[in-house]
């Protein structure tokens, strides 16, 4: 990875995570501690779309560990994490092989069912 590509990973990283906490801030939208909007989720679609792959899964590793410490909370961790790595895999396999024509939106919304269900079941199996 070039220079320049890692810096535009740390700065999409540090727009993710001032985001995360931002939205941290904000009163539970839900009585399930960790349900937020899923705001930071929009930099690492971003990602996916205009630095490739692997480095959208880079960033959006990074801000859930790092988000996770700087919120305090454990169930963040795991919340943010189940829904962001089944988000993106859910993604990555409508990107391949389904559809190679789709649009920001269409990607977006499968993004947040993927992530809403994901974190309804990591919820029912945690408690």
């Amino acid at each position: 990875m070039s220079t320049k590509r890692l810096t535009v990973v740390a700065l999409f990283t540090a727009i993710a995570l001032i985001i995360f906490v931002i939205e941290a801030q904000l009163p539970p939208l839900a009585p399930i501690p960790g349900i937020k909007l899923g705001l930071a989720n929009i930099v690492s679609l971003f990602a996916l779309f205009w630095l490739g792959k692997k480095e959208a899964f880079t960033i959006l590793i990074l801000r859930i560990i790092l988000g996770s410490i700087f919120s305090g909370h454990g169930a963040t961790f795991l919340y943010s994490l189940s829904g962001g790595l089944l988000s993106f895999i859910i993604i990555l396999i409508f990107l391949s092989y389904l559809f190679h024509q789709s649009t920001l939106h269409s990607i977006n919304y499968r993004w947040a069912i993927s992530q809403y269900w994901s974190i309804k079941l990591c919820h029912f199996y945690l408690g």
